[in-house]
Order: C-alpha cells, then structure tokens, then sequence
C-alpha cells in the first residue's frame, strides 16, 4: 500500500483528500479568499487540509494555551516524491516581509505535521526522507511574482515567498 493510501484509509477526509484535477483552488476561510494551483501534467494529489481545526479538536490539552504552529495546507505528489508545504497570506507587501520569520516557522511546522500524520499511518516512517520538500508562502495579490528578496535556503530547505492569486507547482523545478 502506497503512503497516499494508508494516509486516506487512516486519517478522516475532512483533513486529507486526493485530488487528480490539474487546479486546485485553496481556501483561506478565516479572511475569505482563495488561491488557485495549478499542478502540470497528470499528478495524483493528496492535500491535508484544516490543519488548525485539527488542532483544536484532537488537541484539547492545548485550549488556552500554547497551541502548536502550523501551515495552511501540505501538498504531496507521491509519484514525483514531492511534498509542498503552503502558507497563504492575504498582506500588504510590507507586512508580509515583516511577518518572514513568523512565516518561515508556520511552514517548518508542515513538516512536523506531516511527520505526526505519517507516524500515525504507517509503520515506514522514514519515507518521508526520500522526498523533496518546498516551503511556499503564497500572498494573495493580483501580480504573480516571486519576491526573490525573500526566498532563501536554510538547512537543505527552500523557502519562498509568493505574490499572486495563481500558483504553477512546475515554477519549482
């Protein structure tokens, strides 16, 4: 069994799906927008989703108090060993610069989400390391455009920072 199917068959729908369409549209619920991917050729998808309300529900011994970081979404395109791991913004360009560390701590937080979900799913917990991870802040605006002054890799990792309404998964290669 594939790492797409026992995270399907072992974690409720309404924080993992599969998805074979080439747009996703990803939803910021709270500030009531979108951001469309688009992902290139005909990938199997499998994205976790409400992270956060995952938190509040499983995590109640945190209510109050601290509650873990997260990301918005993690994308994984298991035949291309590929994980995204996405932030959305809706800031100005300033404020968005200014929030680069509190960003960059949401998106490392994917990463430990993803291995919790993975712990709890299978018992080869080490596939995960035979990925390429991308770490993707995506800020709503209408200009697509990589903020190049921002995106920098840190520990083997890639982080970059995003304006546009669209997004093309390919720009990463």
């Amino acid at each position: 069994m594939t790492l797409s199917q026992k995270l399907l068959n072992n974690i409720n729908s309404r924080y993992v799906s599969q998805s074979t369409t080439r747009d996703i549209i990803l939803r910021e619920t709270k500030k009531n927008y979108s951001v469309t991917i688009r992902i290139s050729g005909n990938s199997n998808v499998i994205l976790i989703k409400n992270i956060e309300d995952l938190k509040q529900r499983y995590l109640p011994y945190t209510y109050g108090r601290f509650m873990p970081k997260d990301c918005d979404y993690i994308l994984i395109r298991e035949d291309k060993k590929e994980i995204f791991f996405l932030e959305l913004k809706s800031e100005s360009a300033k404020r968005f610069k200014q929030q680069k560390d509190e960003i960059i701590s949401q998106l490392y937080s994917g990463e430990e989400w993803i291995k919790h979900l993975i712990f709890c799913s299978v018992s080869d917990f080490c596939q995960i390391d035979d990925y390429k991870k991308y770490f993707i802040a995506i800020n709503k605006k209408s200009m697509n455009k990589c903020i190049t002054e921002l995106t920098y890799e840190e520990n083997g990792r890639k982080f970059t920072f995003w304006n546009g309404c669209t997004f093309n998964l390919s720009q990463f290669k």
